[in-house]
């Protein structure tokens, strides 16, 4: 198993929920890409499993473990 990809967010990302202010972070990725990755699980946030609603605080850290 390969290691999740950490991100920790920016305060400008305050009160965004994870799929926007995610597909802002990484723009190599696309919305709708990390909206599949939330419906499979692949997000965490402090260790729970998130859903695409979920709204960012600073400082959260984010755990993505990418498809292989």
């Amino acid at each position: 198993m390969t290691e999740p990809l950490i991100l920790t967010i920016d305060p400008a990302a305050q009160g965004m929920r994870i799929d926007r202010g995610l597909a802002e972070a990484m723009p190599e990725r696309s919305r709708s890409e990390i909206q599949r990755w939330i419906k499979e699980g692949r997000l965490r946030v402090g260790g729970e499993v998130v859903k695409a609603s979920f709204k960012l605080s600073a400082g959260d850290v984010v755990a993505i473990n990418l498809p292989a």
